[in-house]
């Protein structure tokens, strides 16, 4: 044959045509979200409120939820966060 060989992507043509276009699926980016809320939370520690701190685990956990009926496979979906594992369980979102 003449000329450069074919750069052709196997797989799924939405994901080559999303990834292209720098465009994440929606179950990435929530997983972005909540990895980074965790973070933020987790960095904020000293300075929350008990009822603040249940209201941002509470709004994480919503976020989870999301997440779990959204993402492509079932071995993909995490557990929900607690207060007095929440520093373990951010291992899981990295």
């Amino acid at each position: 044959g003449k000329g450069k060989p074919l750069n052709l992507d196997s797989g799924d043509v939405f994901t080559s045509i999303l990834k292209n276009a720098n465009v994440l699926p929606d179950w990435l980016q929530l997983q972005q979200e909540i990895r980074e809320q965790i973070r933020k939370l987790l960095t904020s520690l000293p300075d929350n409120s008990d009822n603040k701190w249940d209201r941002e685990i509470a709004e994480i956990n919503i976020k989870i939820k999301k997440y779990n009926t959204i993402v492509p496979a079932a071995i993909l979906q995490k557990r929900q966060v607690a207060r007095d594992t929440i520093q373990e369980q951010y291992q899981q979102w990295l």
